[in-house]
């Protein structure tokens, strides 16, 4: 008997947490020898068992089975249940987790903040909540930015950073532009909306090379149109594909105004006659066409021109 309850017991303190197994034991009254099996069970663990004495009614047995059975339906509903819910956590945190991967190996920066508003409800500065390793290398700002206004982090920080973040924040209106921080001395191209009421995120890159060759670029452009102005004769600077993306100011004193021309199909705006001939120039036989397309070198060619 001994031997019996022990199994017994060790069976029932084994089951998962959401099972409770129904258990009816059929007595037979007073035992000489003491409580029977199923009174030292439920008096000892506290679980789901029914003691019903004999002699008893039919009745009174189908329904006590039938509480069982609906007793246990219910814990396998609780038992599905419980294992959506495991499910559902297990693919949240898989998704959180490859949220924070792809968060803190982006290569731009990302912010995300609130503005901070006066006593009439007037944006006076923003704080940043959150923000990935590429805000900090993108912008040099230390992470005390996460703890402090903006504005005691960049003391010279323009108006329009908090103006820009704070429409966002509060009206909805996406914003995308490329602007300038004297603080960091640092030009940043970026896109910033309103993931929630009152509050903004911003994603950004770092674009303060691409100025700068940009800038070093049309210096360059402005030094060779000086040269170029400073010649004495026409002068066209063309693409591969014969696309005009220069000229000087003798041109326009020789043709007058001439349209921008994207391909060579639209020399045919320019109009010229062969001076020997006297016929029509196709505009592929522009000097110009000939040389972008086929490399052609033309010297001493006589062409009658009509000025626009």
């Amino acid at each position: 008997a001994g031997s019996g309850f022990n199994a017994m017991l060790a069976c029932l303190n084994d089951q998962p947490a959401w099972s409770d197994v129904p258990i009816i034991f059929l007595t037979s009254g007073a035992d000489a020898n003491g409580p029977g099996l199923g009174e030292r069970l439920a008096s000892t663990t506290g679980r789901s068992i029914t003691l019903l004495e004999r002699p008893l009614r039919k009745l009174t047995l189908v329904s006590a089975l039938r509480t069982a059975l609906l007793a246990r339906r219910r814990q396998y509903e609780v038992r599905d249940t419980l294992e959506q819910y495991r499910q559902v956590q297990q693919a949240s945190l898989a998704s959180e987790k490859r949220y924070r991967e792809l968060f803190e190996n982006m290569t731009e920066g990302f912010g995300l903040g609130e503005p901070i508003l006066d006593e009439q409800g007037r944006p006076r500065d923003i704080q940043f909540l959150e923000v990935n390793d590429a805000f900090y290398r993108q912008t040099g700002i230390s992470p005390e930015v996460l703890v402090r206004p903006l504005t005691e982090v960049l003391p010279g920080l323009e108006p329009y950073w908090i103006e820009i973040y704070s429409r966002v924040a509060l009206t909805g209106e996406p914003a995308r532009l490329t602007s300038y921080n004297q603080d960091t001395n640092r030009h940043y191209q970026l896109y910033t909306y309103r993931p929630t009421p009152g509050r903004f995120a911003v994603v950004f890159r770092d674009v303060t090379e691409d100025i700068r060759a940009e800038q070093a670029l049309e210096a360059e452009r402005a030094r060779l149109q000086a040269v170029l102005d400073s010649l004495p004769v026409a002068v066209w600077i063309t693409d591969e594909n014969g696309t005009i993306i220069q000229f000087n100011k003798a041109v326009e004193q020789v043709w007058g105004k001439p349209p921008p021309t994207r391909l060579v199909e639209e020399y045919r705006v320019y109009k010229g006659w062969w001076a020997g001939t006297g016929k029509l120039l196709e505009p592929e036989d522009w000097a110009l066409a000939r040389a972008a397309l086929r490399g052609e070198v033309s010297i001493g060619e006589i062409i009658d021109i009509e000025r626009f």
